[in-house]
């Protein structure tokens, strides 16, 4: 099923004008109500993912903290990880890529 949605998406996406984008394609194919839908679906998805990431990274900042003996509350933390990424993001594309040069290789 995942498979014949992707390819359906690529068919619609292969009949627009290069630079259409999700939305627009919804809006030009299904109309104003499905395009509103869409929004809404994109903006919950978006913020469920971004939850998620703030809450596991202030998960591993506390362990982190908590091994340097550094002990904040996790709503103290969560904000410590979002200023402290935002920042990075703010600084630009060189260092995004520095850190998650960085981030990687400890992965690894």
């Amino acid at each position: 099923l995942m498979s014949l949605c992707a390819l359906i998406m690529l068919e619609v996406n292969l009949w627009f004008p290069e630079g259409s984008h999700f939305i627009s394609m919804i809006r030009k194919t299904f109309g104003v109500i499905p395009e509103i839908i869409a929004w809404l679906c994109m903006l919950i998805l978006l913020y469920a993912l971004l939850a998620a990431y703030i809450s596991s990274g202030s998960d591993i900042l506390n362990h982190l903290l908590t091994f340097v003996h550094v002990n904040l509350s996790q709503t103290l933390t969560s904000i410590l990880f979002v200023l402290l990424l935002g920042y990075v993001v703010m600084s630009g594309t060189r260092w995004v890529d520095y850190s998650n040069r960085l981030l990687m290789s400890i992965k690894l």
